[in-house]
């Protein structure tokens, strides 16, 4: 499924995007998307650092502008600031590089992430887990 010169087309096409957003510090593509574990089911999702809170109806015009650009309607658009705690860690961990501006920011904002996952998000996860285990002993085994 991977195809090298697509995936290339798609990570030129969102730097020209971001390019023109003066508020875009960071975009990352993670998930499947370019990885031996893309299907023809992957979609693609791009994180995005943006220097000042946007509302919802300009994250939507985001959205879909890039739906546009990119002319494919499965696209997952994460804005860094707003999302929880374990994806954001998990866009900034695994993602890949699209777009950078600001690298000192960018930094700031990746150890404040790596600061609170360590100190919240494993816990969150645990208290997840423990959450679903309870779950299926009610509804599945009991």
């Amino acid at each position: 499924m991977y195809n090298q010169g697509c995936h290339n087309q798609v990570y030129e096409k969102l730097r020209e995007f971001f390019l023109l957003d003066e508020n875009v510090l960071l975009a990352l593509i993670f998930g499947s998307f370019g990885t031996p574990e893309e299907s023809t089911f992957s979609d693609i999702d791009i994180a995005v650092l943006l220097r000042d809170k946007i509302s919802l109806k300009e994250e939507l015009r985001m959205s879909a502008e890039l739906t546009q650009v990119l002319s494919r309607e499965d696209i997952d658009l994460v804005i860094l600031r707003q999302a929880s705690i374990n994806i954001t860690y998990r866009a900034l961990s695994t993602g890949r590089i699209v777009f950078e501006r600001e690298p000192l920011l960018v930094s700031d904002f990746i150890e404040y992430t790596i600061n609170n996952y360590l100190d919240f998000g494993i816990r969150l996860m645990q208290m997840d887990r423990e959450f679903d285990e309870s779950l299926r002993e009610k509804y599945i085994y009991g």
